[in-house]
């Protein structure tokens, strides 16, 4: 089996075995518009368990999204916007980006 395709087989692995974690956490609640980022961001702290590079675990994370959003008929265009989410999410817990705010205290 050459490299390439022992890659491309151990992508379908990762896929599938997110794919299958993914199904736990959505179960109850389903897979909707509404609760697309948690799931994302929810996926995202799962693939961080994997032994792969940070271009490779957000391809996987879409590559999730993309097989539940054909599977709950959620429009594949939501995943152009998801993609942005990502880098975002990534760049805010690598604190890259600030996100300032007043404390708020308790009464």
């Amino acid at each position: 089996m050459s490299e390439e395709l022992w890659k491309l087989s151990l992508y379908d692995l990762n896929v599938t075995k997110l794919y299958d974690e993914s199904k736990e956490l959505i179960k109850d609640g389903g897979f909707t518009q509404s609760n697309i980022i948690d799931v994302c961001l929810a996926l995202m702290k799962l693939v961080e368990q994997y032994n792969l590079e940070g271009k490779q675990k957000k391809e996987l994370v879409l590559a999730v999204l993309k097989k539940l959003c054909l599977e709950f008929g959620i429009p594949e265009s939501t995943l152009d916007f998801i993609s942005i989410m990502i880098d975002r999410f990534v760049s805010i817990d690598n604190r890259e980006v600030r996100i300032a705010g007043k404390k708020v205290c308790c009464f």
